[in-house]
């Protein structure tokens, strides 16, 4: 009789644990572990969906629609669809001007920039994220520092930013989430691979985040 009791103290009582542990850990956990997944997935330049359409170029100049407070109605603006180009992203001080579309497939990323599609657009309040390769001209903002200034045009509004942060961090880096996540200011958290020679996959980011200067205010309840 003892030598069961040490059986299931030593065997089943352990195993049993785990079975609920494992249950606590799939039913609970696994929806954050997902949204991490799916969010710091971002920074790896993946691949996306292939969508089947053919993209549209909405952007022709920049039409602000201001309302009487100096917001910019989100009834009003058109929206990108994935593959969309609706913009251009334009850095003086490193020579970048290049298209800006909403996506960022290999397709997108083999022709310019790309917004990841569950960030915010400029003007909205919360954090655009733009990626694009390090070659042919995207990672010279590497070259930036806090205080620099970039722009970022739309169809529907020129947005100026100013530097606040430069940095190398690894693809996995919490700090994406961190931006997604944050409300109280207007921002542009730009991304390419490091090393700026890398080819294909590279482990690192250089990334530069900026804060909203100039632009209009996009109203995203009205």
């Amino acid at each position: 009789m003892n030598r069961w009791r040490r059986l299931g103290a030593y065997v089943y009582m352990p195993l049993i644990f785990m079975i609920v542990g494992y249950f606590i850990i799939n039913t609970v956990g696994k929806p954050v572990i997902d949204f991490a997944k799916s969010t710091t997935s971002l920074l790896l330049l993946n691949d996306k969906p292939d969508f089947q359409k053919k993209s549209v170029n909405l952007y022709d100049g920049v039409d602000n629609q201001k309302s009487d407070d100096g917001k910019l109605l989100a009834s009003q603006i058109t929206y990108p669809k994935v593959g969309d180009r609706y913009g251009e992203v334009i850095i003086d001080k490193v020579d970048i001007k290049t298209p800006l579309f909403y996506g960022d497939s290999t397709d997108v990323l083999a022709q310019g920039a790309g917004m990841y599609a569950n960030s915010k657009f400029p003007g909205e309040m919360g954090t655009t994220i733009i990626g694009g390769h390090n070659q042919p001209i995207f990672g010279n903002i590497y070259y930036l520092q806090v205080g620099d200034e970039f722009v970022i045009k739309t169809n529907y509004g020129e947005f100026t930013y100013r530097v606040i942060e430069t940095k190398i961090i690894q693809s996995d880096d919490p700090m994406v989430l961190e931006e997604l996540g944050q409300t109280k200011e207007q921002r542009a958290f730009l991304y390419t691979c490091y090393p700026l020679d890398a080819i294909g996959w590279a482990r690192d980011r250089a990334i530069v985040i900026g804060k909203q200067i100039s632009g209009p205010t996009v109203d995203e309840h009205h």
